[in-house]
């Protein structure tokens, strides 16, 4: 539920930075297809694009365009999206350069790009950084985002501020935040505790 709301949260807020009539919404990394579904219900042409299809069966039907590929070699067509949303994908890619300096090539001019990455910055991080330091345990692969498969990139404010200049991305809204606090449910200083902090 809480993913179902996020999404519908973000593409509203996105939606209200274009003043383009959307018609063409992507979703890079789309997942389990919330977004979709969200964006769907908005009345756009929703296009999907991911490596693998984990979508449910109410982000499978025939007015989603789905494609099963790379964003690199899919063969987008240029300045033709109005929204491209890529929440929580840019983290795990080997050339974050190449995916923006091409999602830069597919959106329309005026058209808005939602952007989410975790914060390497952020308190959560740095405590992580300090128990990883000091327990030395075999728990690095419950200790996200510094280990791969994870998150192969890190980025900062200066650093995604950067990466959009570079690629000719204008930064409309920037929005620093924390989210997950999983480790507060569990009994403090248990083994589940620090793993999920």
């Amino acid at each position: 539920n809480k993913r179902k709301l996020d999404s519908k949260e973000r593409i509203t807020k996105a939606a209200r930075f274009t003043s383009n009539k959307i018609d063409n919404f992507l979703d890079i990394g789309c997942g389990e297809g919330y977004s979709l579904i969200e964006a769907k219900s908005k009345g756009w042409n929703i296009f999907g694009i991911d490596i693998t299809d984990h979508r449910m069966e109410t982000a499978k039907t025939n007015d989603i365009k789905f494609i099963k590929a790379d964003l690199i070699n899919s063969n987008l067509p240029s300045e033709f999206f109005d929204i491209v949303y890529l929440d929580s994908v840019l983290e795990h890619v080997y050339n974050p350069m190449e995916y923006l300096t091409e999602i830069k090539r597919i959106l329309k001019k005026g058209g808005i790009l939602y952007l989410g990455v975790p914060n390497e910055d952020s308190l959560f991080n740095d405590v992580r950084k300090i128990l990883f330091k000091l327990t030395r345990k075999n728990i690095t692969e419950k200790i996200k985002p510094f280990q791969s498969p994870y998150h192969i990139n890190g980025f900062n404010k200066v650093s995604l501020t950067f990466a959009l200049d570079k690629a000719g991305l204008n930064i409309v809204k920037l929005r620093n935040f924390a989210s997950r606090v999983e480790f507060m449910k569990v009994k403090p200083f248990s083994k589940e505790f620090f793993q999920l902090l």
